[in-house]
């Protein structure tokens, strides 16, 4: 892939926290291009060697296909989109899609849904926070912020969003984040 050195030191890093018995807890934050999702989708390949527990990818709605798409033709990783009533895997076959329930049953070790699912509140999301995760990925993770964010109401408690609120939620459910 031509890794460069920051991506191997980031999937390093990212290897050695079950080998030291500890969850991977990390923002990666840099500019456009410069390979996040290369660094996320192989890294959360090498933490999932180590379970059985699925892979959840939550990003915008505009982005689910390419990260899809990126995940195969980059690391040749297969995985599954959550269109809203069924799983459409790699090749654009569909799984599921009787209920939101169906959202529990990717057929592949990676699941991709949008933060659409989430901000809206839906039985879909709901379902997962019910189920346990080896990683989670949250691409555009900022936004998930307070509500009060008026400069008044700055030295008041944070009110979460709703992406916020289910993020705090699901980290109890997964072991890297």
């Amino acid at each position: 892939l031509g890794l460069l050195e920051h991506h191997k030191n980031f999937i390093a890093l990212l290897y050695r926290a079950p080998q030291a018995g500890t969850r991977a807890r990390y923002v990666l934050a840099d500019m456009v291009g410069l390979g996040k999702t290369i660094q996320l989708g192989l890294g959360a390949q090498m933490l999932s060697l180590h379970s059985d527990k699925p892979v959840l990818i939550i990003c915008p709605k505009t982005l689910v296909w390419q990260w899809q798409d990126e995940l195969r033709e980059l690391m040749g990783l297969p995985s599954a989109v959550w269109d809203g009533s069924c799983w459409v895997d790699e090749h654009g076959n569909s799984t599921g899609g009787h209920s939101a329930y169906d959202v529990k049953k990717c057929p592949r070790k990676i699941g991709i849904i949008s933060q659409g699912i989430i901000t809206a509140n839906t039985d879909a999301a709901n379902h997962l926070l019910h189920m346990s995760f080896n990683t989670v990925i949250v691409d555009e993770c900022h936004r998930a912020r307070r509500k009060n964010l008026d400069p008044k109401k700055q030295n008041e408690p944070p009110v979460p969003n709703n992406l916020y609120r289910y993020l705090m939620k699901i980290s109890e459910k997964t072991e890297h984040m």
